[in-house]
């Protein structure tokens, strides 16, 4: 007997049989739908919004294709969520509130809270760029929490967290981890947080990445991925952001997510096929600028302003490539010494640069 038959004469719509239920904390569908979870501002209640084309609805639950979709229980630890979305205006009307709100509420430059925007920005876009943004934080830890509880208000899913370990999040969830505290883990888990794809075994084979902010402090991370990182220098005069400034701009972090969800919902597809790319940038910068303009889309002059912002990294990831360059020639020259060589040829020092090189991977 077939399932929904069976289902039928037990009472049970076809949609509720198991093998159709499916949990979710919002997801990028077959058919390129979306499906965000949203919470009812009056009851607290959580729900899904599905959205498709010029078409949307929203309910406790979405049958869609066959499958029952549900919110996972889960979905209830995120800081903040939208009710619904909400018209933004364009891209630059709504950079210009984040920046605003950022500057209002932590007292920061200009130029730091230019970078918190545009890393809330790709917090919403995750499954539409190549590398998920993660934003280092250093200076006092008092400051940095205050950014980490700001960014907490204004991010796709945010969660806070004492911790880098990855336990305890159900597969589905894929938060907007917030981390006030660098340990071990994070030199493990770093890559995986960045780029899709790359699995972690702990408890079981797994995939974590998404968007990520995490305090450093002084901390050196030894993995190579540290590169590809933004990173903030949050200054000490920056103003607390308390839980008190939460509750009282609850009505501006509510209006600011529903109209970042809104900037998603239309603008998914076009930041999934985005081709901006920095080609005045070199290595891991170019990929950070490229991630990061991908999410702001129709304001050519914000991706300007994103190069203006990133110009110092660059420039200081060519200098100390090009110092690590001149050591190994220097270093092959001590060789050469070494050797009692009278004199080289340059394709020689070429050779033994090349075999140190080699050395050092």
């Amino acid at each position: 007997m077939k399932t929904t038959e069976l289902a039928r004469r037990m009472g049970i719509t076809p949609h509720q049989t198991p093998s159709e239920r499916r949990l979710t904390a919002g997801e990028i569908l077959q058919d390129g739908g979306l499906l965000e979870v949203v919470r009812d501002p009056k009851s607290g209640t959580l729900r899904l919004f599905h959205f498709q084309g010029d078409k949307s609805s929203v309910a406790p639950e979405q049958v869609l294709n066959e499958h029952c979709y549900v919110v996972i229980e889960a979905a209830s630890r995120f800081c903040h969520l939208p009710a619904g979305p909400k018209s933004y205006g364009s891209t630059a009307d709504l950079f210009k509130m984040i920046l605003e709100f950022a500057i209002r509420s932590l007292e920061i430059p200009h130029d730091a809270a230019a970078l918190i925007t545009f890393f809330t920005f790709a917090s919403y876009f995750s499954e539409a760029v190549a590398m998920s943004p993660c934003l280092l934080l250093s200076g006092a830890c008092h400051t940095a929490v205050s950014v980490l509880r700001f960014l907490s208000c204004i991010c796709r899913h945010p969660i806070l967290l004492a911790g880098t370990g990855v336990n305890g999040f159900p597969r589905e969830l894929r938060p907007t981890r917030l981390i006030c505290q660098a340990d071990r883990a994070l030199d493990k888990y770093l890559a995986s947080l960045q780029f899709r794809g790359f699995e972690i075994i702990s408890g079981g084979p797994r995939l974590i990445n998404g968007a990520t902010a995490v305090y450093i402090g002084n901390a050196e991370l030894s993995t190579p991925f540290q590169a590809t990182c933004l990173l903030l220098a949050v200054p000490s005069t920056a103003r607390t952001f308390s839980t008190q400034d939460e509750e009282r701009e609850s009505a501006t972090i509510l209006s600011l997510q529903n109209q970042l969800l809104a900037y998603k919902l239309h603008n998914f597809g076009r930041v999934k096929s985005s081709t901006f790319d920095a080609v005045e940038f070199s290595g891991s910068t170019r990929l950070l600028a490229r991630t990061l303009g991908q999410c702001v889309v129709d304001a050519a002059e914000l991706r300007e302003r994103l190069i203006d912002l990133l110009q110092p990294i660059d420039d200081a990831e060519r200098t100390e490539g090009a110092s690590q360059f001149d050591a190994v020639v220097v270093e092959a020259l001590v060789v050469a010494c070494h050797e009692q060589k009278m004199s080289i040829h340059v394709g020689e020092i070429a050779q033994l640069s090349n075999a140190i090189l080699k050395a050092q991977r």
